[in-house]
């Protein structure tokens, strides 16, 4: 990646900083990322393990810049709850698709059993969440789950602000790939965003593990069934964001948190 150009265009009280980038294949790609008065965020937030989330504001929200890596659920008194339950088999069968409330950490690429937590090759990429786990077993929009106090995990509504801050407000949400004209996907992977984590996920059927190194699934708060939740998509490929409501709980994703 090569930056040719960097221009500031000024909208309200907000800032929309872009750069014209060079990818590989020579597509010419505008990338952009919201800063409020410019204002850069460099906040950080720790988690009841003492885990340390770079932050960042977009607009009006201010959104974890990295993905969980949470073992502990925090108490409403801000001590530290229960520990999550972790499923480190490689069918399944410790509670991964009998419980479905667990996490997991990512299999070594290629493979279909979970590494090691200390390996380098997982630095960064944070863990993977059944949605039962991410919300701690609350099925209500918005609710805490994982993250710390003063935190939530991300309604719809949250997200299609944060489409609505990146592009001109025209974005169609329900849509399977939306936010392309706006390159919103875009956006939020090379911006301050950092949505190049891309992790992938787990398979509710707990033996396979896909999507690793192209893509970065984040669960929304909100369910779409009684077996199934809503989710954003980003592909590295893709200059969108794909917006889904038919996948399993069950499945392992990961979490990113906005503040209250």
């Amino acid at each position: 990646l090569n930056a040719v150009c960097t221009s500031d265009v000024y909208m309200g009280d907000k800032v929309i900083t872009t750069s014209a980038t060079t990818f590989a294949d020579d597509a010419l790609i505008t990338k952009a990322y919201a800063r409020d008065k410019l204002r850069d965020l460099n906040d950080i937030v720790e988690d009841i393990d003492r885990n340390v989330y770079k932050t960042v504001q977009i607009g009006h929200q201010i959104w974890m810049a990295e993905n969980m890596r949470v073992r502990n659920y925090t108490n409403d008194d801000g001590t530290k709850g229960d520990a999550i339950p972790h499923d480190n088999s490689s069918d399944g069968s410790d509670g991964w698709e009998s419980n479905q409330n667990c996490y997991s950490f990512l299999a070594k690429y290629g493979t279909t059993t979970e590494g090691d937590e200390n390996d380098l090759e997982f630095k960064g990429f944070g863990l993977l969440y059944q949605w039962n786990a991410a919300m701690n077993g609350s099925t209500t929009e918005g609710a805490r789950g994982i993250c710390p106090i003063g935190w939530h995990i991300p309604t719809n509504d949250d997200f299609n602000t944060l489409q609505d801050i990146l592009g001109d407000g025209s974005t169609e949400y329900g849509t399977a790939n939306n936010g392309e004209a706006e390159n919103i996907g875009t956006s939020i992977k090379y911006g301050k965003f950092n949505g190049l984590q891309l992790a992938g996920y787990r398979d509710n059927s707990g033996a396979s593990w896909k999507r690793r190194i192209d893509s970065l699934f984040f669960w929304s708060s909100v369910e779409s069934a009684s077996t199934k939740a809503w989710r954003r998509h980003l592909n590295v490929s893709k200059k969108g964001i794909s917006r889904s409501g038919g996948d399993m709980k069950a499945d392992g994703e990961s979490v990113r948190c906005i503040k209250d």
